[in-house]
Order: structure tokens, then sequence, then C-alpha cells
């Protein structure tokens, strides 16, 4: 049951910095302690542990324009962030988590704000019927965390121009663009990133019944420089960015209840020699699992989709 807690926020605007940084949170965190950590990154796109960027977000357009690209650690799709938007992480050690409290600290920083939130989809945070944020989680066996973005006076048109999902993702939500089915929480009402973070603190405070909990610049922590600064250019590595990529014989796209699967197969006298998988499923371990079964299997769609079945656990839908 959580006890103690503590609120950070990050001046810094560097997506690997912010990243690295909340990775490092995992080790700070108490038993009973939950941590919330504010953040934003500028001009970023952020893609999901198993997502392949190249076919996520127009990489070279955003690199040339002086933007990021990021890859996380946690499952789920590809995100925009920039100075209109802000970001949160929820920590906590993982015999300590409630997901209706989490859930109750963003319907109470919304209500505050004037603004009926709910969950929709696998993660979806609506309002009005239109997503203004969405969420995915990450553990490392100990300790766990639950980070999210939320859309306040993002710039649409940029995220238009750099987001690029798939179009058989749209389909499936029946919807014709991403910019058709988001809002900025601007268009809500009087809501601004500043508003944001103050709302959500004083929710954070009530939810958990944390009242003396202070609020701490991430330059007070018991952090090492020289780890952040490690960790910081792991993130930025181009490799973990974008992978390794290969020439590859096939590639199929499966559509599950669980997200889009796209397989990069590599095969070999009928067999499949190798594999990358690439999704935007909430769990991240799908992916190197299912790539682990695919390699020296048949190349035969029976064969695939009974792989696909044992990794995320329900048969894929659609194989094209």
């Amino acid at each position: 049951m959580i006890s103690t807690g503590r609120i950070i926020i990050t001046e810094s605007t560097d997506p690997y910095r912010n990243l690295a940084l909340e990775e490092l949170l995992m080790k700070e965190v108490r038993p009973q302690e939950v941590i919330l950590y504010l953040w934003q990154n500028e001009r970023t796109v952020v893609i999901g542990r198993n997502q392949n960027a190249w076919q996520e977000c127009s990489a070279e357009r955003i690199l040339e324009e002086g933007g990021h690209i990021a890859r996380r650690k946690s499952g789920g799709g590809a995100v925009y962030h920039d100075l209109g938007n802000q970001n949160y992480t929820l920590l906590f050690r993982k015999e300590d988590m409630d997901e209706t409290l989490l859930n109750e600290v963003l319907f109470r920083t919304a209500e505050k704000l004037g603004i009926h939130a709910e969950f929709t989809g696998r993660n979806d945070l609506t309002a009005g019927g239109r997503k203004f944020s969405g969420c995915a989680s990450y553990d490392n066996g100990h300790t766990a965390y639950r980070h999210g973005c939320i859309l306040i006076s993002t710039d649409m048109e940029k995220m238009r121009e750099y987001l690029t999902p798939s179009r058989m993702k749209l389909a499936a939500k029946g919807v014709a663009s991403v910019e058709s089915r988001v809002v900025n929480l601007s268009e809500c009402g009087h809501v601004t990133p500043a508003l944001w973070r103050e709302a959500m603190i004083s929710a954070f405070r009530e939810v958990f019944r944390l009242t003396g909990c202070e609020v701490l610049s991430d330059t007070c922590l018991p952090v090492s420089v020289s780890e952040l600064k490690k960790l910081r250019n792991a993130y930025s590595d181009e490799t973990w960015i974008f992978g390794k990529f290969r020439t590859s014989g096939q590639e199929l796209s499966l559509k599950t209840d669980h997200g889009l699967f796209t397989l990069r197969l590599t095969l070999e006298d009928g067999l499949i020699k190798d594999a990358e998988v690439f999704t935007d499923a909430m769990d991240p371990d799908a992916a190197p699992a299912l790539a682990r079964m695919l390699k020296g299997l048949p190349y035969r769609k029976e064969t695939i989709d009974r792989a696909v079945l044992a990794a995320v656990g329900k048969q894929n839908d659609q194989t094209v």
C-alpha cells in the first residue's frame, strides 16, 4: 500500500535525457512509494519498443527539420511530443501497483480543469469521444511505471506530417487519419501545460493522500551524472532507435486484438532463417518472443498463425 511519494519536475526538453532519467528513477523507488515525474520533449516522435521507425514516421523529414526520433522501452504506438503537450510517468514497486488509483489521478486532473475524461480501447484517454492521451507501461521485474503524453496545445499539423501510421491500423479503428481522432485539451477549455501540471500535482496528492509530498527538481536527486550521461547516450544511439535492417525475402502484416504486427522474414529453402518483428502491441515482450518462435519454421500461413497465437495469446484476424 502506498504511504509515501515524491514529485519530480525536469526543465530538460531533451528526449534522450528525459527517457534516461525515467529509467534511472526506477532504481530510486522505495517500497510503498509512488513517484510522479513530469517532463516535456521538444519536437520528438517517440516510438514503442518494438516499432519500425521508418514505417511509423517521416524520419528523414523530422531530422532535416531539427526534430528528434526516440525509442522508449515500453510497448504501444508512436506519439508526437512538443512543448504543447505534457508527459507524465508514475513509478512504483510492482507489488504496490493499483490501476484504479493510477486512473483516478488522470480523471481527477482532467476534472479539476473542467474536462470529463474516460478510457476507451486499449489505452486511449478521451474527451468527447476524441483521444487526448495514451499510456503505456514497463517493468523490470521489481519496479514498474506507467507513462503517457497529454495533448494540450500540440502542433497538430506537425503531428500529421510526422506520424505515418499503418492504413490497416486506421481501418481497424474506422477513422481516416491521425488528426481526425485526436484533440487538444485547449479546444475543450482553458488548459495549458502549466495548468495541467498544477492540477496533476494536486490530484496526485489527493488520490494517494500525500498532502506533505514536496515538488523536487531533477537536479536534487541522488542520480549519478555519469550514469545519466551513459544512459542518455544509449537512448540516442542510432542502432537502438532505427535497428539493424537486412534484406528480407518476405514482409507480412498481421492484425490481432493485441495490435498490428509486421514480420520481416529472411527465407532459405522454404524455411524462416531469420525474423524481425515490429508491433504497437502493449506487451514489450511479444515481439522478441515471436521472432524467436518463427526462426526455423516452414514459411506457411498456418505455421505463422500458430506462432502468433503462442506469442500473443489470440489468433490473428487478418494476414496480408
